[in-house]
């Protein structure tokens, strides 16, 4: 089923980690592994794309202390993704 969801949507992270948990419960620990390594990448890239968004706001309304703890957010769980 969460190879569909893939096939269908091959940037959509949340299948990819579904199909990796399955993957763990089936004892396929080396399938899991690689789906993990795609979720964590489509994870950054989603992460790295709503920083840019908070960081516009930044530049429309500087005083906005909202995008302010978001970006500081966004990079602090950047950082300790790792990725």
């Amino acid at each position: 089923m969460f190879t569909s969801v893939i096939r269908l949507d091959p940037t959509f992270a949340e299948g990819w980690n579904k199909r990796a948990m399955v993957h763990w419960l089936m004892g396929i620990v080396s399938d899991s592994m690689k789906d993990s390594r795609r979720t964590l990448i489509l994870e950054r890239d989603d992460m790295t794309e709503a920083v840019s968004a908070f960081e516009a706001v930044l530049k429309i309304s500087p005083k906005s202390g909202n995008a302010k703890l978001k970006v500081l957010s966004l990079h602090r769980g950047i950082q300790k993704e790792g990725v």
